[in-house]
């Protein structure tokens, strides 16, 4: 199991009882997310990458929320959206910049890579920086392709 998933129930509590309603509610819908994910069929393991990959996806559709709640000039949805929205990126690793992972990727594996070792070189830069963008991963790897 994940860190976040083993202790969600501690902070869903901890935040209920400082009254702060928008974090418990919060964690309320991200314990809510990971159970679906673990009881899901054919499920996966919640490992802390998982747990990443769900947090990042909710935090991607709390952004499309808020624009799609401003350009509708539903203020109050816009709060409650940007409150949920910087809880859930404060749960969140901080991620390496591109021109980090670049620079691993030459380290490691040199300024040349053969295409059928994409997929390796992608899931390498994955498993070392969690929660790195893997489209970001993959313009990396496929700038450096032979």
């Amino acid at each position: 199991m994940g860190k976040i998933y083993d202790n969600i129930t501690n902070m869903i509590m901890t935040s209920m009882k400082s009254g702060n309603r928008n974090e418990s509610d919060t964690y309320k819908l991200l314990k809510a997310k990971m159970l679906e994910f673990k009881t899901a069929k054919n499920a996966k393991v919640l490992d802390n990458a998982a747990e990443i990959t769900i947090i990042q996806k909710m935090v991607k559709e709390l952004a499309e929320d808020i624009t799609t709640y401003t350009s509708a000039n539903r203020i109050e949805l816009v709060n409650e959206s940007i409150t949920q929205h910087d809880i859930l990126n404060k749960l969140l690793p901080e991620t390496a910049d591109a021109a980090t992972v670049e620079s691993w990727v030459v380290t490691t594996f040199g300024d040349s890579i053969e295409k059928p070792k994409m997929g390796i070189v992608i899931k390498s830069i994955k498993e070392h920086f969690i929660g790195f963008d893997g489209k970001i991963a993959s313009e990396i790897v496929r700038n450096h392709l032979v």
